[in-house]
């Protein structure tokens, strides 16, 4: 009777979540709740409060927009939001497709049943929101002996955290010595004299001739998050933008609730240097994820976004400053790839409560721009173990916090496990539930799991099962994307994940394609559609 008691709390409390998160996010409105009651809605002051709320929409162009016009025809975009409108809510702000702008989106808190909205509009790639600063004028660079090229442009307010070349093709290494710039795009900022550390006051480049002769373009990442969410900021959608080039986080909360974050993409964060901690090799800690809850964050909702070529996590709720300041979040039908730590981490601080990381498809965890920089292990690496997980989980709040774990894809770890927990609990990790994944390594020697010191691969996996009680329902075995190798990670109509999942009778469509018909979910971000059908839509 204990487990049929948990499992329906755990359908009523899904069954809660869909009829009014889903139902409220999909429909661009947002529930409020009670904060002496979680689970009761206050429904009836938002609809009061909705009822008198013009909801206006209006349309941005930073680049080529009017500095006079009100912005409210896609024909006739203004620069920025009007004064006037600031703060209301119910207002919808949509930037154009195919702009490139240095900074951040605006956005305020709207009230429940009206939120803020940002997103996009017109034809095109997703607008690019992007905290770097170009450096691909030769006036910028002088040589000053060798290879080395010093930049004039003044950064000293802004430490670097990434350097990159040629529209992402690829990413400098960092160097701790001036002495060390040995290879084309090496750079350097901060020195390691005496044992001390200090940013200097300007930006080296081993070059064989001016950088920006020789690259297309150079892209200076300067230190800092790219937005962060705070204290009471809630009711807010941001959907369909891309946001990359910040040095430390890219989407940060330290509070706020009603937030959702749609179908965006999240790329090139993180680098930054970490001060306060000394890594194993006696070099300051470097650091940056693509989304970050620290200690504070209720009711947050992360789905369809891709998340990818990040020096750090793709997705981290940690810190948490007690009992329910993390509370009710949901990740769920995202693509992460190329994430140099890991792509879900609660590796420190207090419990967390109701985090579903649910539906992901999660490839090459530990690979990318932070790999290619540095090796395996890296260099400022503070663990003593080689990175590059898709799931870490420590022992500080395991026996205290309620995640859930399942549907997803977890596709190669290179010379690492997909999952680690470093160490269990003596409370346990009961409320840890780890059910209907899919675990693969295109290397069939590689482990998949490690549990404290045990490690388990494809040849042992059910006594994995056994011995923990996890991933029950779990499988090892190649998910078959369509195309792998280009990104492709529609499932193949003989794949194993197809009619996998957990059982939902809501029938809950993911995709914004077709439901499927089956009472169980696909594995993976993906619901199976046959290529004919995904091609038409």
């Amino acid at each position: 009777m204990i487990v049929n008691r948990e499992c329906m709390i755990v359908i009523l409390l899904q069954f809660f979540y869909l009829l009014t998160f889903c139902n409220a996010f999909t429909t661009k409105k947002i529930i409020s709740f009670d904060n002496n009651n979680k689970s009761k809605p206050t429904f009836n002051v938002a609809i009061k409060q909705a009822k008198n709320i013009v909801r206006d929409t209006f349309y941005l162009d930073p680049i080529q927009g009017s500095l006079n016009g009100n912005g409210k025809s896609p024909s006739s975009p203004v620069k920025s939001l009007p004064d006037s409108v600031w703060g209301k809510p119910g207002i919808t702000i949509l930037y154009k497709k195919g702009i490139i702008v240095r900074g951040d989106f605006s956005v305020f808190s709207g009230i429940p049943h009206a939120p803020t909205i940002v997103g996009s509009y017109g034809k095109g790639n997703k607008p690019v929101f992007m905290k770097s600063i170009n450096l691909d004028s030769t006036k910028y660079w002088i040589k000053e002996n060798g290879n080395i090229w010093k930049c004039t442009k003044n950064l000293k307010e802004t430490p670097c955290a990434n350097v990159i070349y040629n529209n992402d093709e690829y990413c400098g290494a960092m160097r701790w010595r001036k002495n060390d710039l040995k290879k084309q795009g090496d750079w350097y900022m901060i020195d390691t004299i005496g044992g001390k550390f200090r940013f200097r006051d300007a930006l080296y480049i081993y070059s064989k001739e001016n950088p920006a002769k020789l690259y297309s373009a150079i892209e200076y990442v300067p230190t800092g998050n790219f937005h962060s969410f705070k204290g009471n900021d809630s009711c807010i959608i941001v959907e369909d933008i891309h946001i990359k080039n910040a040095g430390t986080h890219g989407l940060w909360f330290n509070g706020g609730h009603n937030i959702t974050i749609r179908r965006c993409d999240i790329s090139f964060i993180g680098g930054a240097v970490f001060t306060p901690r000394i890594g194993k090799n006696g070099l300051w800690v470097r650091y940056g994820n693509a989304i970050e809850i620290w200690k504070k964050g209720r009711y947050l909702t992360i789905e369809q976004c891709n998340v990818y070529e990040n020096y750090d996590a793709g997705f981290v709720a940690q810190g948490s400053c007690g009992a329910d300041c993390i509370d009710s979040v949901v990740v769920r039908n995202n693509v992460f790839k190329n994430n140099g730590f890991d792509n879900f981490d609660n590796s420190w601080g207090k419990s967390i409560s109701r985090v579903y990381f649910e539906n992901n498809t999660c490839i090459n965890a530990g690979d990318g721009w932070a790999y290619e920089t540095e090796g395996r292990p890296r260099l400022s690496e503070f663990l003593p173990d080689t990175i590059g997980w898709h799931i870490f989980l420590d022992s500080f709040s395991l026996d205290k916090s309620t995640i859930w774990i399942r549907n997803n894809i977890f596709y190669n770890a290179t010379g690492n496990k997909l999952l680690k927990v470093k160490k269990l609990p003596v409370g346990g990790w009961s409320n840890v539930h780890l059910e209907y994944n899919c675990y693969y390594q295109k290397n069939p020697k590689d482990a998949l799991v490690q549990i404290a010191d045990a490690i388990y691969g494809s040849n042992n996996f059910k006594e994995y099962q056994l011995r923990t009680g996890k991933d029950v329902h779990s499988i090892a075995a190649d998910p078959l994307f369509v195309d792998p190798e280009h990104g492709d990670y529609h499932l193949r109509s003989n794949s194993p994940c197809i009619n996998a999942g957990f059982i939902n009778k809501l029938k809950v469509n993911k995709t914004g394609l077709s439901a499927h018909n089956a009472e169980r979910h696909d594995i993976g971000a993906f619901e199976y559609v046959p290529k004919a059908k995904r091609l038409l839509k």
